[in-house]
């Protein structure tokens, strides 16, 4: 709430100006002008799950070659923000490695850093944040603090996978292990590893691949829960020596649209305005397309995996995917979930571990 505040002080950067003493004072000379050049607002959260929030804010100047780093501060309340109590949370690019840019590097598109998600959070909790921008001469740009609460924990799940997988996997090289010291709940888990898959052979240094299981046919009951709080949550681990930086995710439900691809005279054509047409009254139908069957996929895109041998749990709000810019209507699940993926360029000696995954509301 209010205006971001430029602070007069330099938060010393090891790299310019030496490590900062153990009191969090500094040593060294940021070179004098201490005026940040890269400038923050608007922290606000875009959304929140019962243990994570991700955090969204403005940049009002700033340049890619000026920024040092992102750091998210997060703490009970605003107070110990303020007074930088010991147990405020401080999440660094070593925790979110997307912190560390202006803009996503390695990709061909514009994808600029302007959001984080801080996971580990307890359902049904007040939580304060600021976050703090360091440019590369150690001078902060902080923002006035933002509040949000967290959901109370889910009361219905609906398993996609643990242990049994439901459909079929692509690529073939995903599959389900059995080793109970590996999984993240259960016995088993869907293991990934590039070297052994054809289409990544001779593909250096990454290769993408979206990891998808798909005609899983899970019957969803949502209602009103798909816009207000239903989310889909996973285990991964990402064992792999790159940052992949830009990764998507899509869900895919059974509508019209999974149907197309016939004609008329077998009932499977759609209308000029998408509807399906009935057998016996294809006036105005014809073959479907693309134009008049989009793509049933929501997409949840530009989200940075974290490399680690250790699985870290994701959460997303369902309604945070999205088609044309627009969540997916509800209304689209009623007909049950018939598709899950993740992709992202995998380097080809990566080990990619997915487990229990589940949409819980």
């Amino acid at each position: 709430m209010g205006a971001a505040t430029w602070l007069s002080a330099c938060v010393p950067n090891p790299a310019f100006d030496g490590p900062a003493d153990a009191s969090g004072g500094e040593q060294g000379d940021s070179g004098g002008d201490c005026s940040p050049r890269v400038r923050v607002s608007g922290l606000h959260a875009a959304w929140s799950t019962p243990n994570q929030i991700r955090w969204a804010w403005a940049v009002d100047a700033g340049t890619t070659d000026t920024l040092q780093e992102f750091r998210l501060e997060l703490g009970a309340d605003e107070a110990s923000l303020l007074r930088g109590d010991a147990a405020v949370r401080s999440v660094t690019r070593g925790d979110n490695p997307e912190l560390g840019f202006l803009a996503l590097p390695g990709t061909t598109g514009d994808d600029p850093v302007r959001a984080t998600v801080v996971d580990g959070l307890n359902p049904d909790t007040d939580y304060a944040a600021r976050l703090l921008a360091i440019d590369d001469f150690g001078c902060t740009s902080t923002t006035a603090v933002a509040f949000e609460r967290t959901p109370p924990p889910p009361v219905a799940d609906v398993v996609v996978f643990a242990d049994v997988l439901s459909g079929y996997t692509l690529p073939h090289n995903l599959v389900v292990v059995d080793d109970p010291t590996r999984a993240y709940g259960g016995t088993s888990f869907l293991e990934y590893r590039p070297q052994d898959d054809p289409e990544c052979a001779g593909v250096t240094p990454v290769c993408w691949q979206n990891l998808r299981l798909q005609d899983l046919a899970l019957p969803l009951s949502l209602g009103t829960a798909f816009d207000k709080g239903a989310y889909v949550e996973f285990a991964l681990a990402a064992d792999t020596a790159n940052t992949p930086y830009w990764a998507n995710a899509w869900l895919r439900f059974d509508t019209v649209c999974d149907a197309c691809g016939g004609t008329c005279a077998d009932s499977q054509a759609c209308a000029p305005d998408g509807t399906p047409c009935d057998a016996g009254a294809c006036d105005g139908c014809g073959p479907c397309s693309a134009s008049s069957c989009p793509s049933c996929s929501g997409y949840y895109e530009a989200w940075t995996v974290r490399p680690a041998a250790d699985y870290r749990v994701v959460q997303w709000p369902l309604r945070a995917f999205l088609r044309d810019g627009a969540p997916i209507p509800a209304a689209e699940a009623d007909g049950g979930l018939f598709g899950f993926a993740i992709g992202t360029a995998w380097d080809p000696q990566a080990v990619i571990r997915i487990d229990e995954i589940h949409v819980r509301h």
